[in-house]
């Protein structure tokens, strides 16, 4: 955290508190106006604004003498308001205003805290600052959750959380009530969870999963348990701890088996799918570079053991974003009917627009 340059003024509770009221108040009116005050009044009585900054947002806070934030506001890659955040003297987020295009604002959130700087009370308000939605939390002496209440709109009471916990304070489980049902979560001491159940109003089990790990915290197996099949999954590792073969299994019959391959500078993916009667279904292969990208796809589709129709995509990750689909219609409602194109889209650097499109009928 950069040090402040000048003297810091000191708030005491009474003019804190009155001093948010306001902010709070005017934060709700207009946004322009208010920041122009918080940002005079900070800058009149000493405090330094910090600014940082990410690909896609620009953030400015102040701080006060304990380096504890005291307000904020993200505007985004083109300047344009996100939100503004209100802190309290600890730190602690008192409210969050979000704001649309028009910086009007879209919505907000407001948090309460006890004594003991935990969060007692959340609350979520729409446009018009009406209740959407709210949480309370209750806390043992030692800090942790035990309960939790969410409240609807109206501020009825619609489900209830209950946290227990290990002597060492590791969360073992977690039951939630709701109107239909309820679920108990079950974790081992790591943290990991190992088993997940969803009861119906009639306190019978619709839904289980069970989950097994190795000594190094590696999933190695998980059960799903439904009314009409048993889901299994195995996962296998090697000694750097990267997945290298997953098996799963519907009523112990082989529905797929996915093997993982490692090299220095990429990676391959290829599974197999099969049907009830253990006949090959589908093939997929997919390749990636060294940063996790997927550069290469195949899929193959398989019908009474016949090859139809495949797939296959390549995707270049530098200068431009372009993807280079290769689709052969080879069989299909019994006929012979071998048909290829190639479709190239080129995209912007972050695949949220189309730059061009071709499609070529290949011979």
């Amino acid at each position: 955290m950069p040090k402040k340059a000048c003297k810091i003024f000191e708030f005491n509770d009474l003019i804190w508190h009155c001093f948010c009221l306001f902010a709070v108040f005017f934060n709700h009116m207009k946004f322009t106006f208010t920041t122009l005050i918080l940002l005079c009044f900070f800058n009149i009585q000493g405090q330094e604004i910090i600014t940082s900054k990410s690909p896609y947002y620009q953030y400015d806070t102040i701080f006060n003498e304990a380096n504890s934030p005291i307000f904020a506001i993200t505007k985004n890659a083109y300047g344009k308001l996100v939100d503004s955040t209100l802190f309290d003297q600890k730190g602690n987020k008192i409210e969050v205003i979000y704001y649309n295009q028009s910086r009007k604002k879209s919505s907000s959130e407001s948090f309460a805290y006890n004594v003991k700087g935990n969060m007692i009370e959340w609350s979520f308000y729409n446009s018009k600052g009406k209740l959407d939605s709210k949480r309370k939390y209750q806390y043992d002496e030692n800090g942790n959750v035990i309960k939790s209440e969410n409240y609807n709109s109206e501020g009825i009471v619609d489900s209830k959380n209950f946290y227990s916990y290990d002597r060492l304070g590791n969360q073992i489980k977690v039951e939630k009530y709701f109107s239909e049902g309820k679920s108990i979560i079950k974790y081992d001491s790591y943290g990991n969870e190992i088993e997940y159940t969803i009861y119906n109003s009639e306190d019978e089990s619709t839904y289980k999963t069970t989950k097994k790990y190795n000594d190094k915290g590696k999933l190695i197996q998980s059960i799903i348990f439904s009314p009409n099949r048993t889901h299994i999954t195995n996962d296998k590792y090697d000694d750097n701890g990267n997945i290298i073969l997953r098996t799963s299994f519907i009523d112990s019959v082989l529905f797929s088996k996915k093997t993982y391959r490692y090299y220095e500078e990429y990676k391959e993916e290829e599974e197999v799918g099969y049907n009830s009667k253990g006949e090959v279904i589908e093939k997929k292969y997919s390749k990636f570079d060294g940063k996790g990208r997927e550069v290469e796809r195949n899929k193959s589709y398989y019908d009474d053991a016949e090859l139809y129709e495949k797939i296959s995509v390549k995707t270049n990750h530098e200068k431009y974003l372009t993807e280079e689909i290769y689709y052969e219609n080879i069989y299909r409602n019994s006929q012979k009917m071998i048909t290829k194109y190639k479709t190239i889209t080129k995209y912007d650097n972050e695949w949220n627009k189309v730059i061009e499109t071709e499609t070529v009928k290949l011979d």
